[in-house]
């Protein structure tokens, strides 16, 4: 838990499979929503919270990056938007850490959002080399834009499984999970609205 949703107090541990801890709204109507309002993507930690390795460059092209997918993918099944009306949903992520390797990187506790110019210079894929497996941290809510009622939140940590090898590109592991976790929003999301045709991102 960062603090970057607030409130923890409704979210619980999930199923095998599951996020870490989930929450659900059981009264949505989630097929009246046909409509995102996509927030920038966030890193979330301190001014001086950078993992072991990973420059403010690093973080800000990862975030882009993050936010690049996210849309790239809902898009796919919403019309994405950039200011509230009715039928539309709010959703805000964050990467709450981010590793090169397979070593555990605490999140710190003083917390300042991180700032991301959404989807310039993203659609490329991350660059620089390194024989690491990388690992993420994520924390996302959507809320009824209008409304700001919390409809569901998740708190999610994924671990590359490349394993450690001569070379790959500095981030190829992590830029696989963002891309699992840009496939597993629209999955839910489909889920929610109950379409039977959902394609469940492969892990």
């Amino acid at each position: 838990e960062s603090g970057f949703l607030g409130d923890y107090s409704k979210l619980k541990p999930a199923g095998e499979g599951e996020a870490l801890l989930v929450y659900n709204n059981p009264g949505v109507n989630w097929p009246a929503y046909d409509k995102i309002l996509l927030a920038p993507v966030a890193y979330y930690g301190g001014p001086d919270s950078y993992p072991e390795g990973v420059t403010r460059a690093d973080l800000q092209e990862l975030v882009n990056r993050f936010y690049y997918i996210i849309h790239k993918k809902l898009a796919e099944d919403y019309q994405m938007v950039r200011q509230s009306s009715p039928g539309t949903l709010k959703l805000r992520v964050a990467l709450t850490s981010v590793s090169e390797s397979s070593a555990t990187v605490d999140t710190v506790s003083t917390v300042a959002p991180f700032i991301v110019n959404p989807l310039r210079n993203a659609a490329g894929a991350i660059s620089g080399a390194s024989p690491f497996v990388g690992e993420a941290s994520v924390e996302a809510e959507v809320t009824d834009a209008l409304s700001g009622e919390v409809l569901l939140a998740r708190v999610e940590r994924r671990v590359g499984a490349r394993g450690m090898r001569t070379t790959t590109k500095r981030w190829t592991d992590v830029e696989d999970i963002l891309w699992y976790w840009g496939e597993t929003i629209r999955y839910r999301l489909c889920k929610l609205r109950g379409d039977e045709n959902c394609i469940r991102p492969e892990k």
